[in-house]
């Protein structure tokens, strides 16, 4: 079973979010499994905010920025299955 993955980032000052779309973050990825799409939802979420040095703590802070992600289930026609209002 296949999972969509998409990275959101963000800001608490306005309520929006976006999804990255520069290399090496752009969204979806198709990950294999629940658990990699996790673990990389995880993983991309922190490098995207801190690893990459896009932003300072000044900004994150100034513009209260945070990650958020999906991993949405793929049946095997490429339709996407529904699975809960992400957090």
């Amino acid at each position: 079973m296949n999972y969509l993955l998409i990275v959101y980032l963000c800001s608490a000052v306005d309520g929006q979010c976006v999804i990255p779309n520069s290399d090496p973050y752009l969204y979806p990825k198709i990950q294999d499994s629940h658990s990699s799409c996790v673990k990389y939802g995880l993983g991309d979420s922190f490098d995207l905010l801190y690893g990459e040095k896009y932003f300072t703590p000044e900004t994150i802070n100034q513009m209260k920025l945070y990650p958020k992600f999906t991993c949405e289930k793929i049946e095997d026609k490429g339709e996407i299955v529904p699975e809960g209002n992400p957090a």
